[in-house]
């Protein structure tokens, strides 16, 4: 592998935490699978290694606990590629066989192993060192509209007009009968004169399929089911597991729960997060039962944030800057 324009910057910010992971219905919404890289290609091949430009060189499998399958959390060569029938020279799994449904550390025991988002990825660039593209932000979108027309409701406790704006954006998500869900794209497919890399040197880790059937382990003539939700008492599976962890049991607490659970399926990783948890008076109890690294640390003080000192330093009282305590009086408690 070389760093390549598909492949993004090599910084690292965000990593996600296995609460993302399996809060999915891994087999029939194809949001997992359509946000997060699973797959990269082979794009700089060692001479005499039997491997091309284009094969699959390294491999994410984003299983469940007790998948019993694969032994380790880096395998070098021990996976074969049904397509091209070669070994894999690199595959990552989520939940190896000796792990036992751990989630208490480290994703892939190393921080710098996990699926990346592919919001955020831009093909558009010039070179590999660029910081600037050409992809749009993306600053509000039909699909936020619907949970925030669906919270209100929750908190007028009208559960069952909730539940219908949630199972619009679920129809949509949800894999359909004859599309090909080992399919991917991302904006590393953006194209300019340089995307995907063929006019440098012909390094491309670009790959349009992802780990989907290798990481669910099903038949590929197993067809896909909806999503929609017909009883606020009776949720999916994946919702009441995060119900149950955290002692829910009013029909308010319930939906909001799944309504909180929606929006991390529908907006993963578009800067929502803290303030639908603050919001919602969340941030504690979730942070603390699936952030096992920030746990420790996290308090109700955090609901809120710093008010930023320079504001503090710049305020007038009667013609003069405000007093050390005043400004503490100013500030949000715990800062």
């Amino acid at each position: 592998m070389k760093r390549d324009l598909a492949g993004g910057r090599e910084y690292q910010r965000l990593r996600t935490t296995y609460y993302m992971y399996n809060i999915y219905d891994m087999i029939n919404d194809s949001r997992f699978w359509k946000s997060f890289k699973t797959k990269y290609a082979v794009n700089n091949p060692k001479a005499g290694s039997g491997y091309e430009v284009g094969d699959l060189g390294v491999m994410y499998v984003v299983n469940r606990p007790g998948d019993t399958r694969f032994d380790g959390v880096q395998l070098s060569g021990k996976v074969i590629d049904e397509k091209t029938g070669k070994a894999i020279p690199t595959t990552f799994v989520t939940y190896p066989k000796d792990r036992n449904g751990r989630d208490d550390v480290a994703l892939y025991d190393d921080v710098s192993r996990f699926v990346a988002l592919n919001k955020y990825i831009d093909g558009s660039r010039e070179t590999v060192s660029d910081m600037g593209g050409n992809r749009d932000g993306i600053l509000a979108r039909l699909g936020e509209t619907y949970l925030i027309a669906a919270e209100v409701l929750i908190r007028q406790g009208e559960y069952g007009d909730a539940l219908h704006y949630i199972n619009e954006l679920r129809k949509r998500a949800a894999y359909k009968n004859g599309e090909d869900r080992s399919a991917y794209c991302d904006g590393g497919a953006s194209y300019n004169e340089n995307a995907l890399g063929w006019q440098i040197d012909g390094i491309n880790s670009y790959y349009t399929g992802n780990s989907y059937y290798e990481s669910n382990d099903i038949d590929k003539t197993t067809l896909p089911t909806d999503l929609e939700i017909t009883d606020i008492h009776s949720l999916p599976a994946e919702d009441e597991a995060v119900i149950s962890k955290l002692k829910y049991s009013s029909d308010y607490d319930r939906m909001m729960c799944l309504l909180l659970n929606e929006r991390s399926r529908e907006l993963c990783g578009e800067f929502y997060r803290w303030e639908d948890l603050s919001r919602t008076k969340t941030l504690v109890a979730r942070t603390k039962a699936f952030n096992s690294d920030a746990a420790p640390n996290i308090d109700e003080h955090h609901c809120l944030r710093p008010i930023p000192q320079t504001y503090l330093d710049a305020i007038q009282k009667d013609g003069h800057a405000l007093t050390s305590e005043e400004k503490k009086q100013q500030q949000n408690p715990g800062y």
